[in-house]
C-alpha cells in the first residue's frame, strides 16, 4: 500500500510485521511503540498499531503525529537479510520441529541438500533418518537466514527454511499430481511394472481381492490425509508413485 508516497505495511498476514520487528527492534524508541520480546509476539501488536495509524484521516489533528510514527515503524523494511526478505515476500519460515522434519524428508534424496546442511566430517547421508537429519536443517537455517539477502545461500534458504507442506497430498498437488481416482486403480497398478517391490508389498495386503483394490488399500493404509510427511519417509518414494498420478 502506498500512503503519502510511502510503502507501508498493509497485509493480512503477519510476515511483514515480523520483518518490521527484526529491522527495528534495536532502534531507539521502538520499544515504546511496541513492547515485545520476539517477532512472533510483536507482529500482531505492530499490525494493530499500524492499522490504527493508517486509519487516521488527513483532516484529523492527530494526522501529523500518526504520519511521523508510521514513517518510523510501519514502513516495509529493506530486504537486508534473508529472513527479512522471505518475510516481506509473504513466506512463513519453519519454526516447529515437524517443519524441519518434513523438509528433511522431502529433500533428503538431494546430495546438494545433504552437503549444504552437514558440517565438516559429519556422517549425514541421503540415507540418514529424520531424527538424525532434522536438527541439521534447523541449525543450518538458523545460521543462514541471518545472512545478507544477496548471499549465495538465499535461494536454498527459500527452498529449505520456508515452512513446507505438512501433508503429502498438498505437496503433490503443487507438483502437478493428484490422488488416483476411484476407477483408476487397476490401470495404475499396471503402469507400475518397473516397481520391483510392488508385488511383494501387495502380498501383505489382506481382506481384498484384485491388484487394483490391493493397491488402493495399501495407499489408504498410509493415512495420508492425517499424518505428517516425515512419518512416511521409509516408503515416501513408493507412496508418491503408487498413490498419485499426473493431473
Amino acid at each position: 500500500m502506498i500512503w503519502d508516497g510511502l510503502s507501508v505495511a498493509d497485509s493480512k498476514s503477519l510476515g511483514v510485521y515480523k520483518a518490521i520487528y527484526l529491522a527495528n527492534s534495536d532502534k531507539a524508541g521502538f520499544s515504546s511503540f511496541v513492547s515485545a520480546s520476539d517477532k512472533e509476539k510483536a507482529a500482531p501488536l505492530l499490525k494493530t498499531k499500524c492499522d490504527d495509524l493508517l486509519g487516521i484521516s488527513a483532516s484529523s489533528d492527530k494526522y501529523a503525529q500518526s504520519l511521523e510514527e508510521a514513517k518510523k515503524w510501519c514502513l516495509v523494511p529493506k530486504k537486508t537479510t534473508i529472513e527479512i526478505s522471505l518475510l516481506v515476500d509473504g513466506m512463513e519460515l519453519s519454526s516447529a520441529d515437524d517443519d524441519y522434519k518434513n523438509t528433511f524428508a522431502l529433500s533428503r534424496s538431494s546430495q546438494d541438500f545433504i552437503n549444504a546442511i552437514k558440517k565438516g566430517s559429519d556422517g549425514l547421508t541421503t540415507s540418514s533418518d529424520v531424527n538424525t537429519g532434522f536438527s541439521k536443517v534447523k541449525e543450518w537455517c538458523a545460521e543462514v537466514i541471518k545472512k545478507s539477502a544477496f548471499d549465495k545461500d538465499a535461494q536454498n534458504a527459500k527452498l529449505w527454511c520456508v515452512k513446507p507442506d505438512s501433508k503429502l497430498g498438498d505437496f503433490m498437488d503443487k507438483q502437478g499430481f493428484k490422488p488416483v481416482e476411484s476407477t483408476g486403480w487397476d490401470s495404475h497398478f499396471t503402469s507400475l511394472s518397473s516397481d520391483n517391490t510392488l508385488t511383494s508389498d501387495m502380498s501383505s495386503v489382506s481382506g481384498t481381492e484384485g491388484n487394483g483394490n490391493k493397491l488402493k488399500s495399501w495407499c489408504e493404509g498410509k493415512n495420508l490425509a492425517n499424518v505428517q510427511i516425515h512419518t512416511l519417509l521409509t516408503d515416501l518414494e513408493k507412496i508418491k508413485s503408487r498413490c498419485f498420478v499426473r493431473k
